[in-house]
């Protein structure tokens, strides 16, 4: 595998300099870096620091935001739409029960088989909505993950255009994604064995046992699972399915390579990587949690107003459970603005990935090869 040292001295000098002359934004250091690499002068492949990280990912969302918004929105909002009557009846039922806890009463037999149906939404919704995450979700990682990939290179694709490539990637994703959520899947099965067993045999003990140390090993591989994540995070949101091409004559083996390739990319640099993904999904949650909270305020204190209420009123309001109308209009606006906010987290997670191939294969200096080369 080519690394930073294979590039003559000559290049990685004259590159090292234009990086450093005056930092990134200064005039000498951009007018340099520009005359040397076929790619726009907005983010200069390179190793990055963390604020170049954080920085170039919202300018590469900026780049394609109607389009990578599209992506975002085609695989998210029908789910979060057909989503939306099991959490209005979820809030009314919230809302009742709150009503009875203020007359200082308990629910009966009959309110909670009135809400019954409940449950079946439960049972429809939970494996449905996997199973369009597992189907669906690819289509819409790999188009922005190419929409990223291909103006960090230099070249702006449409829609249309990330579209039709994230088709031709999309079942070497899913025997990814199927190959690292396999041993979850049959840890969970051998170990809910012996409580299959305990039942037959009859034994309320150690079913309770079995049911126990079950679900103790399940949450130990489930903890491991989102460990290993961030060793084939490259894979599993398609980013290097957008990069490279796959080897291997079949799609199984596709899968599995793609896998493998995350895996050596991230060795390394797991503590790296594990910090930079958790301290911006705490960001990202935090502005989420914020105009959440902020919608939830304003429709209180407008339910108030209109209700003749004081604002301290509104205030208290706004603490309690909210009604249907008013929980439908703050979960709408959620899902609108998570839907702003999951691009950027796909556009950082291109940036990583580049920046690995420069930090381990030089990639930014064989790239500026290539490209004089064809000059």
């Amino acid at each position: 595998m080519p690394s930073r040292r294979d590039a003559p001295a000559s290049a990685k000098a004259d590159y090292s300099t234009a990086g450093r002359g005056g930092g990134l934004t200064s005039g000498a250091g951009w007018a340099k870096i520009r005359a040397m690499a076929a790619i726009p002068a907005r983010i200069v492949l390179r190793p990055w620091e963390i604020k170049h990280l954080f920085d170039f990912a919202i300018r590469l969302y900026r780049l394609n935001f109607v389009p990578m918004f599209l992506a975002m929105a085609m695989v998210q909002l029908p789910l979060s739409l057909i989503g939306l009557p099991f959490w209005l009846q979820l809030s009314g039922l919230g809302f009742d029960v709150q009503e009875w806890q203020a007359r200082g009463e308990m629910p009966g037999p009959d309110f909670w088989y009135a809400h019954s149906d409940l449950l079946w939404w439960l049972i429809v919704m939970i494996p449905g909505a996997l199973a369009y995450q597992l189907l669906v979700m690819p289509l819409g990682n790999l188009t922005c993950a190419k929409l990223g990939t291909q103006s960090l290179l230099g070249e702006q694709w449409s829609f249309g255009q990330a579209f039709r490539f994230a088709l031709t990637r999309y079942w070497p994703t899913q025997v990814a994604l199927a190959t690292f959520f396999l041993p979850l899947v049959v840890v969970s099965v051998f170990v809910l064995l012996p409580v299959l067993g305990a039942q037959l045999a009859g034994s309320s003990v150690g079913v309770i046992s079995t049911a126990l140390f079950a679900l103790f090993m399940i949450m130990l591989a489930g903890a491991a699972t989102s460990l290993m994540w961030f060793r084939f995070f490259p894979a599993l949101f398609g980013i290097v399915q957008c990069s490279e091409p796959p080897e291997g004559p079949g799609i199984f083996a596709q899968g599995v390579w793609y896998l493998k390739r995350s895996y050596g990319l991230t060795q390394g640099y797991f503590w790296r990587l594990l910090g930079l993904l958790l301290l911006l999904y705490f960001a990202i949650n935090m502005v989420q949690q914020g105009f959440n909270n902020t919608v939830n305020l304003v429709v209180s204190l407008a339910q108030a107003g209109m209700a003749g209420q004081t604002m301290g009123e509104g205030l208290i309001s706004a603490m309690e459970a909210q009604d249907p109308l008013a929980y439908a209009l703050i979960l709408v606006l959620g899902i609108l603005v998570s839907l702003v906010f999951l691009p950027v987290v796909l556009s950082f997670q291109v940036l990583l990935y580049f920046d690995l191939r420069c930090r381990k294969e030089g990639f930014d200096l064989l790239h500026y090869l290539r490209g004089e080369q064809a000059s």
